[in-house]
């Protein structure tokens, strides 16, 4: 089916002429200008080295720096750990990693950053070397002040693997020492895909009390923002260069091994990309039928182009379907709202056995359904939060219906609709 596929597009367009095409068009020279341009860290053959990327970031979460970005840099830091707990599937499992009470400060800003030390390398007990360590004092404004204390602790792992389970003794040390005293945070960083990160269900590091963030988030809200500033010269410069840092691809064999060839990508790569790629898709796809009938590329770099393309295929068509419920077409996520409002007035349903006929993994990270107070203090864009949407359980409870559904988490929820006796069937449409 795959090879038929690919046979289709070879048919429909000549090689030659897309080939000029290609050549000529703005995008390849735009990421051609951007991709042979190398930054200081590849030029100096330091982009994938662990202590390069946590000076870099102690540098521009440290308020003394040049870079003139004060106290701003520490508080989209503290909004993307935030953002990490909304998004990933692990922080259902433990929602006491980070301190519930700050949340709503640090989303609307109503607090003041009175200090921030920062220090690499920070030697504890054992002679054990924490990568960052990040001192942060608070001001919170309610009806009175409070003064708050956070400690973050922020572990970085590019190329390597934790070992002699430095999490849980960096963990230990930290309550041992301030237990009572402070706020403590930590954070695992990694080079995972967003995908990878979203889809974890619990942290890759050995101790479970930490946030785990991926270097993409690092761009999306840390750095995306910061550029977006008045900087000096020098400094709009390094984080240009840092972008192109994380975005170029390393392609020596430790780092493909490692899964990390590109680390991060900014708004103008990925614009850039996929317009090269929606421009360009029937020959680079021919390209990739070639490569894996080449006999010079290896049975595993074989395999890994064949999913390429067989992922390529499944996804290549805008999936239009709608979704059949008591006679009316549904949206794939308005159906969703529709059988559940139905099973909850019919069935007269208690939220919990809501929640046990509808678990959290049909839909994913979010789950199915959620409380109206559970939403609001996470993401309530992925949920119906109209007044009019709001459902309400046979104990009293108003719930939110999640509004995430594609063709994969939908087939399952029919699945499960289906199984209590709710009809629901997939059928096609031309729009």
């Amino acid at each position: 089916m795959i090879d038929n596929f690919c046979n289709e597009l070879n048919e429909n367009f000549d090689i030659r002429k897309s080939m000029i095409k290609l050549f000529n068009s703005r995008e390849y020279h735009e990421l051609k200008l951007y991709y042979n341009s190398k930054s200081i860290f590849d030029i100096l053959g330091i982009m994938r080295n662990e202590n390069v990327h946590s000076n870099f970031l102690a540098w521009l979460l440290d308020p003394s720096e040049y870079h003139g970005l004060n106290y701003y840099t520490i508080k989209k830091f503290l909004e993307m750990l935030i953002m990490a707990l909304f998004d990933c599937k692990y922080s259902k499992e433990n929602e006491k990693i980070f301190p519930e009470y700050l949340v709503d400060y640090i989303i609307t800003g109503n607090y003041e950053v009175l200090n921030v030390e920062i220090e690499r390398e920070k030697v504890i007990e054992n002679n054990k070397r924490i990568d960052i360590y990040i001192d942060v004092t608070i001001k919170i404004y309610d009806e009175e002040e409070m003064v708050k204390n956070l400690k973050i602790i922020l572990e970085n792992k590019v190329y390597s693997k934790e070992h002699s389970e430095q999490t849980l003794q960096y963990y230990k040390w930290a309550k041992k020492k301030f237990n009572g005293l402070s706020e403590l945070i930590f954070v695992y960083l990694t080079p995972i895909s967003n995908n990878e990160l979203y889809d974890l269900n619990e942290q890759q590091c050995k101790c479970k009390e930490y946030i785990q963030v991926n270097y993409q988030y690092i761009v999306d809200y840390l750095l995306e923002p910061c550029r977006m500033q008045q900087l000096p010269t020098e400094a709009q410069s390094l984080i240009n260069n840092y972008f192109r840092c994380l975005s170029y691809p390393s392609l020596d064999e430790k780092t493909m091994k490692q899964g990390g060839i590109v680390m991060a990508i900014n708004d103008k790569e990925r614009k850039l990309l996929l317009d090269f790629w929606e421009g360009n898709k029937p020959l680079l796809l021919a390209m990739l039928n070639v490569l894996k009938d080449d006999d010079n590329i290896n049975k595993e770099e074989k395999e890994n182009i064949d999913n390429m393309i067989n992922t390529i295929y499944t996804k290549s068509g805008k999936d239009y379907s709608k979704c059949l419920f008591k006679g009316k077409k549904y949206a794939k996520s308005r159906v969703v709202w529709e059988v559940l409002n139905e099973y909850i007035n019919t069935k007269k349903m208690t939220f919990e056995q809501l929640k046990n006929d509808f678990k959290d993994e049909i839909q994913g990270s979010s789950g199915v359904v959620q409380s109206v107070e559970y939403v609001k203090n996470k993401d309530p864009r992925r949920f119906y939060m109209k007044p009019s949407e709001i459902l309400t359980t046979s104990d009293n409870i108003k719930i939110a219906v999640c509004n995430q559904w594609g063709v994969e988490n939908i087939d399952r929820f029919i699945k499960v609709a289906n199984s209590l006796g709710l009809e629901v069937t997939r059928v096609e449409t031309n729009n």
